[in-house]
């Protein structure tokens, strides 16, 4: 680890570096000539880590021409994944269809909108294992509405509102999975007898 100085507007040491909002920054002091790494310690929101730069500085080279160094990260991706079941035994259920809403704008870390609020960012539909699953999405909070109930089901009427976001546990993944369990009760059939000739209303 290499630690250097800047004396303007007063004397600070620095150990890290951080990129300004051009995305850039300029060590404050000379390299001897050598071999060194850029590491990345904390990525901007909705990033992966990049990983380890080696570049090079050589015998004779000129302050007035900095050497560029280019630094890749990658943006974080996660998936949706919902679990349809029965309210009451618990059973899988095939065939129900969600939409997948931006709640707000989804907003990738260099300023780039990628789903506008309130735009579809996915429909789903569960499989014979009760499972359905959205492609990579990006960060950000979405809603997920169910628009169609599976067969002899009633639909659910909530909606929820799902932060899509990395955890912890998810620091060395490149992608995530984030799980919903959302269930369904069956649809009533009421059954009326009547007497032969007996009038409705009676």
């Amino acid at each position: 680890m290499i630690t250097m100085k800047s004396y303007y507007p007063e004397e600070t040491e620095h150990t890290y570096f951080e990129t300004g909002e051009d995305g850039m920054f300029l060590l404050p002091e000379k390299l001897k000539p050598g071999t060194y790494y850029f590491r990345e310690i904390e990525a901007p929101y909705g990033y992966l880590l990049g990983e380890d730069v080696a570049f090079e500085i050589r015998e004779g080279h000129n302050w007035a021409g900095p050497v560029t160094v280019e630094f890749y990260d990658e943006p974080l991706m996660g998936k949706l994944e919902i679990i349809k079941t029965d309210a009451d035994t618990g059973d899988v259920l095939e065939g129900a269809e969600f939409e997948v809403i931006a709640e707000k704008d989804i907003i990738t870390g260099d300023g780039t909108i990628q789903i506008k609020a309130g735009e579809t960012a996915a429909v789903l539909k569960t499989d014979e294992k009760g499972k359905a699953e959205s492609g990579l999405l990006c960060q950000g909070t979405y809603r997920v509405r169910e628009i169609q109930a599976p067969e002899g089901y009633i639909r659910a009427e909530k909606e929820w509102i799902v932060e899509l976001t990395k955890d912890a546990e998810d620091d060395e993944q490149k992608e995530f999975v984030r799980k919903m369990r959302i269930t369904n009760q069956k649809e009533k059939i009421i059954v009326e007898k009547r007497r032969k000739n007996q009038n409705p209303s009676q």
